[in-house]
Parts: structure tokens; sequence; C-alpha cells
């Protein structure tokens, strides 16, 4: 996920308060305490997505909650006290707090303590020798890199970089070869290794690609550049990456939430939870941690075994925040990354690759068809003891025969699946449709 700047709407900076969930569709609420409210916010656009109510001229808050939405005359008769606060919006727009539909805060927790590489306007990364810089200066600047013994960049991209390239281990060496270096691209689907690093992961000219991923080669087809995707890239980064303390993730998920709430977030994902990721965010959230929302997705093949899967937490209903909101399994990469698995060749492919490129299953299997059904079988049996009972399962970058060349034909969504039973609603697709999107809808149509 980028690191966000706030948006614009219609020339205006818009304004999201953190503290709107469900608009009432009254005009006021009840007559407030004695107090009235801490807040009334009036003077600009207040957008309320609510059809029987559209707009507004205030909204009157207390302890957190909405308790008035209406005209400016009557929120202020029935909210404004003697110490309410009056918030002029200066002609912003203010709408009710974003639901992040594809999100991963665990990422953006590591984000919280890494050097930012994105390219403009969201970061100053426009080069390799800019990134080197930026690097070194995080290096002796940041606390987190003296804690977690571990550099961290985030967010390259290699198609807006004066090189057109990808970093190598050498020019991540040139930073340092004393602590282990990892530069993440944008898509979190690669990453750069210096060879500190790629030691402390085991890589070396002897290593073998794994199933579903590749260690990219110098010149000799041995060596390794430091490039690494897909499972070659996540085996390295969990090798290479401390071994986090509850304590810590919950920090770093304190730190990622801040980001969130600065950009108006108030319900936030984590899409393919690993294990370790999903041990601590029950914790986090029952010591009050979170003041937003947090849904996870489990990784399935990684968190088989996790009885979290099968308890409450599996739930339509938040507890301190969180819930787990179904299962993700991702058969493939990331188009950005050029490891999406088509069904045609890519169009342009990069250097190295052969025309006929198509990309690669980071799952093993003969037909994609057989592994979701079998993928998705296994999770309604594991997670629905009876008949009847339906989850969400989100099927990441999967592109059956019958997709449209060389891309994403149809965006499925969750597929609920009948535990017990053959198929619900959308639970089976027939050859000649695709499933490509891991933004999940957690509640059944």
């Amino acid at each position: 996920m980028k690191r966000q700047h706030p948006p614009v709407v219609c020339g205006q900076r818009l304004l999201a308060i953190g503290l709107f969930a469900t608009l009432a569709a009254c005009s006021t609420a009840a007559p407030p305490a004695q107090s009235g409210a801490d807040s009334i916010y009036v003077g600009g656009n207040i957008i309320t997505i609510n059809n029987a109510q559209p707009s507004a001229e205030a909204v009157a808050v207390k302890d957190g909650k909405i308790t008035a939405v209406g005209t400016r005359a009557d929120v202020e008769k029935t909210q404004k006290g003697a110490n309410t606060q009056m918030v002029d919006l200066a002609g912003r727009t203010l709408l009710p707090g974003f639901v992040d539909a594809h999100g991963h805060v665990s990422q953006v927790a590591i984000q919280a303590i890494s050097a930012n590489l994105l390219p403009p306007p969201d970061g100053p990364a426009t080069s390799i020798p800019q990134i080197q810089t930026i690097l070194r200066e995080f290096m002796t600047s940041s606390p987190a890199v003296k804690q977690y013994g571990v550099l961290i960049g985030f967010d390259y991209d290699d198609s807006q970089l004066g090189e057109r390239r990808h970093p190598t281990r050498q020019e991540l060496d040139a930073v340092s070869t004393e602590i282990p270096i990892v530069a993440i691209h944008q898509s979190g689907h690669l990453g750069v290794y210096n060879s500190k690093a790629l030691a402390m992961a085991g890589v070396t000219a002897a290593s073998r690609n794994p199933e579903g991923g590749t260690i990219y080669r110098e010149a000799d087809g041995k060596t390794p550049s430091g490039l690494l995707d897909e499972n070659a890239h996540i085996a390295a980064l969990l090798a290479t990456l401390p071994k986090f303390t509850a304590e810590q993730m919950t920090e770093m998920f304190g730190a990622a939430q801040d980001i969130y709430l600065r950009n108006g977030f108030t319900t936030v994902q984590d899409g393919r939870t690993d294990p370790g990721t999903l041990s601590v965010l029950p914790l986090a959230a029952k010591a009050g941690a979170f003041k937003v929302d947090v849904v996870a997705y489990p990784d399935l093949v990684m968190n088989e075994k996790s009885p979290l899967l099968t308890g409450p937490l599996m739930s339509r209903t938040y507890a301190d925040h969180f819930r787990i909101g179904g299962i993700k399994l991702g058969f493939d990469g990331s188009s950005q990354g050029y490891t999406a698995w088509f069904t045609q060749p890519y169009y342009k492919v990069q250097k190295g690759m052969k025309r006929d490129y198509v990309g690669f299953p980071t799952i093993l299997f003969l037909a994609p068809d057989a592994v979701a059904e079998r993928r998705i079988a296994d999770a309604a049996r594991q997670l629905g003891a009876e008949t009847r009972v339906r989850l969400p399962i989100l099927l990441t970058h999967l592109w059956h025969p019958g997709s449209e060349p060389g891309g994403v034909s149809g965006l499925l969504g969750p597929i609920w699946r009948e535990a017990g039973g053959d198929a619900n609603r959308r639970g089976h697709w027939p050859r000649s449709e695709s499933a490509g999107s891991d933004a999940p809808l957690t509640q059944a149509p």
C-alpha cells in the first residue's frame, strides 16, 4: 500500500472524519447531555452516503460518536453546549470514514519502520543512486534500524526509476555490507536483497528456484543478482526480518493505524495474514490497541491448522475492533511485477524473459479448476462443520482458460461455498469465467 497524502475532491481538500461509521437517517438526534456535543462541524460540503439524507449542513459529535446530522439551526439548537467546539470546514468536503477494500495492515506496519522508496509524488525515489542515498540517510537517522538490525526500504518502482530496472545486490552492498538490506517492490511481490541478507536467507549460486518463485541470476546464470520474486521473496523476507515480539508488533500496528487514520480510514483489512500476525492481532485488539476496525483474511495454506479459523473470531461481528472475515488463497502473483499468470504472453516482456512468457502459478497444480475446487472444498469442510454454513473465500489473481487474452476478465469477489453442500450463489464457476479480485465482500448478498 502506498503512503497516502490528503486526497483532493473538486479542487478542495477532502476531510474524512475517522469517527463516522453510519450516519443516522433522522435530521437530529435526541437532546444531548447537559454539557452538549464535544464538537459541531459546519460550513462545508457534508456528504452522508445515506440515500435518505444525502447531505447536511451540520454534524455533531460527542464521545467519539455522531449525535446529530441535519440543518445547522436544528443541530446547534439541540446539541450545542457551553463547551462545544464549533469547527468551520471552510468549504471543505466531509465524508464518512473510508473502508479499506483491499489492504494489508501488517505490511503497512512494516512500512512504518521502513525507508520511503516511493516515486513522486508520494516519495523521492526516481533513480537507483537516490534509493542508495535514501537508504544511507535512513540507516543513520532511524532508530528502527538499530532496534531491529535490518534496513528495509519500501515501495520502489522499477518502471519509474530512470534506469528502468531493479537495483542489484551490489548496489545495495554499496550502502552497507554489515547489516541485511531489503528493498521491497511497490507490488510487494518482489524484493532486492544485499549480500548479507541473501546469506541470512541461505540463497546461493547453488540454490534452486522454489516452486512458485524465482531467484534472478547474474550473467553467469548462477550467481544471485539480489532480485527475488513470489515464494523466493517471501521465504527470504521471513528469514531476514527479525522475530518481532507481540509488544513490538502491537506498537507497529499502532503506527500503521495512525497512517490509516490520517487518511480517513476507519475499517482496514489484512489480506493473506501470516501465522505470526494472526496470533498477535487478537492480542492487540484485546489490549485496546485498535481505534479502527480490522478484518483479517488469513492465508489458508499457512494457517490451515490454526484453531482461530474455527473459533469465535471468525465472525461478522467485531470483538475489540477485530474479526476474521474469511480466508484467502493466492494462485499467482502481480502483473506489475510480471509474475501474474496469464493464458497469453505478456504484450511486452522484461529483459531476459522469453517472448512467450505468461507468468507462473505460485501454488503448484495441474489444472486451475481442480486446485480451486479442492482448496475451496477443504476450506468449507474445515471452517463450516454443518451443512449450509457459508464462508467467504477470497480467490486472488486466478485466470481460467476462458479469460480474455492477456488480461483479467470478470472480477469474481469472494466465493460463497456451502460446507457439506455443492455450491452456493457464486460458489461454482464455469471454466469460461475467471476470478481476479482480492477485494472482499464480507456479507453474503
